[in-house]
């Protein structure tokens, strides 16, 4: 590896830990609107039983109450457990505000479990790219501000996109090399896991299954169809026995609750929430900018600088175009379309992306709101997708992707910023200066890690980078 991607990525782990740190100290400590119910999932676990669809239990920043609505239990207990473990003795002695400060430190550790899986990702899927994309992609997978968000609070989401990030690249890398058993391996783990903590983990677990069939047909074609058929049904039927033996008595629960097997009580208007129709949605530009609109904030940032909805439509813009640029440079999407295993991955990664929009749909319709946190088991689609168009205009030799980087660095601090002011929270301006200035430090030595190494790489052609490394990329 070029030592200055080593310098670059390093760059990358110190941006993050700058970013969700920033985030999780200036964060009141009663945290987001979601974070009482995870906190108090983890209470219920510690005293041996889980949440039902109505009712608190954990003293403290609010509640108990019988009542209320549970934003959480509906999620299966994986992510609660854990935490259990970990912070319910402290929770036990009422002490809720230090709690919540470990379980921060939790959800920051496993963040940094992301940024090294995009990493990897990057390095095995990024073909002659991949010097730079082994920097540009984790880097712009982890500011995705809704990542920070989750990240920096108690929210279960980030152990979800570590599991659906593995997962994902694992399935990726059998598509272009073959079904290894190491790999499915992985992607049996992370699939019965996933399930474990999160119920729209189910189409990261169905779009992996059909990716394992791929890969022993493309890449098995000296077996016999009986071969390949036994093959596919044993990792199907075996995958699918431990995932039911292990979770599939809580979405039994959830079912016997709700009706449905991925909520705790029947669907329900929402208080201060207008109902939304299936083609209201389908009809609502919003919900395909959902994405690309939304990658500097969950909300404008009204009553401060309400222009992250215009800048992230931006940033979209010109990464699209880097990619287009990308893929008719030297008749690259040619070499794509010719190789099965290319198209595979493509057609992988995009069903993926297609399936939580889906999703999301099913979430709004009806008293549900649009929120790019449910785009987040997709983070390294989008990653790529940014990181490779920025990278797509070679002539400003990485200049394109950190001035990008930057941008959604700044944007971050200032989302943090945003969300404080409307609980009249006073931003330390030591804490700012201090880890905007190792932000900006960080942000530098990447743009100058990704102007040597562009500088490298044109000394290959690129079309013998891409087939000694037959990747994607």
């Amino acid at each position: 590896m070029n030592p200055w991607v080593k310098i670059g990525l390093l760059a990358v782990v110190v941006l993050y830990f700058a970013m969700v740190l920033y985030q999780a100290i200036t964060l009141r400590i009663a945290g987001a609107a979601d974070s009482y119910a995870h906190l108090d999932y983890v209470w219920q676990v510690y005293n041996g039983h889980l949440p039902t669809g109505y009712g608190y239990e954990l003293d403290g920043r609010r509640g108990p109450s019988e009542t209320e609505r549970h934003l959480t239990a509906a999620h299966p207990p994986l992510f609660y457990a854990l935490l259990a473990v970990i912070i319910g003795p402290i929770l036990a002695t009422g002490d809720w505000e230090f709690a919540t400060v470990i379980a921060r430190g939790v959800n920051i550790t496993l963040g940094f479990g992301v940024l090294i899986s995009l990493a990897w990702a990057a390095w095995r899927l990024g073909g002659a790219l991949r010097n730079q994309l082994v920097v540009v992609a984790p880097a712009m997978g982890v500011l995705v501000v809704a990542f920070i968000r989750v990240a920096g609070d108690n929210y279960n989401d980030v152990l979800v996109v570590l599991l659906s990030t593995i997962a994902i690249t694992a399935s990726c890398i059998i598509l272009k090399e073959g079904p290894a058993t190491r790999y499915l391996v992985v992607i049996v783990v992370t699939s019965v896991l996933g399930m474990a903590s999160r119920a729209t983990f189910i189409a990261t677990l169905g779009l992996a299954m059909l990716a394992i069939a791929t890969a022993i047909y493309l890449h098995r074609p000296e077996w016999s169809a009986r071969r390949k058929i036994g093959t596919i049904a044993a990792w199907w039927v075996g995958t699918a026995t431990i995932v039911i033996a292990s979770i599939g008595w809580f979405y039994l629960r959830n079912q016997e609750a709700s009706g449905s097997w991925f909520r705790s009580r029947p669907k329900q208007a929402v208080e201060a929430r207008e109902y939304k129709s299936l083609w209201y949605n389908l009809t609502n530009l919003d919900f395909y900018t959902v994405v690309p609109g939304r990658l500097l904030g969950i909300r404008e940032w009204n009553g401060l600088l309400p222009i992250n909805y215009s800048l992230s439509l931006v940033i979209s813009a010109v990464c699209l175009v880097g990619l287009v640029i990308w893929l008719l440079r030297g008749g690259r999407w040619k070499r794509i379309v010719a190789s099965r295993s290319s198209v595979a991955i493509v057609v992988f990664l995009a069903v993926q992306m297609i399936a939580l929009y889906v999703m999301q749909l099913q979430h709004a319709t009806g008293w549900g709101n649009l929120n790019p946190r449910y785009f987040l088991p997709g983070l390294l689609i989008t990653a790529f997708a940014l990181a490779i168009g920025s990278l797509g205009w070679r002539r400003a030799r990485g200049f394109v992707a950190a001035t990008i980087i930057g941008i959604m660095a700044v944007g971050g601090m200032v989302d943090s910023i945003w969300y404080n002011s409307r609980f009249n929270a006073d931003p330390s301006l030591k804490t700012f200066l201090i880890l905007g200035g190792i932000a900006g430090i960080s942000t530098l030595v990447i743009a100058i890690s990704l102007f040597k190494t562009t500088a490298t790489v044109k000394t290959v052609p690129s079309a013998e980078v891409e087939e000694s490394q037959g990747a994607l990329a």
